[in-house]
């Protein structure tokens, strides 16, 4: 996750470092961000 100010990233976080590289991103009708990984699957993000 990358938070911008006008056109600079200004701080970034890595979510799901580790798991493989990330090939799709979805926001299912549920409204959770479901991301297909590389030899993994599909997770869902839940927030803490």
């Amino acid at each position: 996750m990358c938070t911008l100010n006008e056109n600079e990233v200004i701080k970034e976080e890595r979510l799901l470092d580790g798991l493989g590289r990330v090939r799709s991103v979805e926001q299912g009708p549920d409204g959770f961000i479901y991301v297909g990984i590389e030899n993994l699957g599909i997770v869902k993000l839940i927030k803490k």
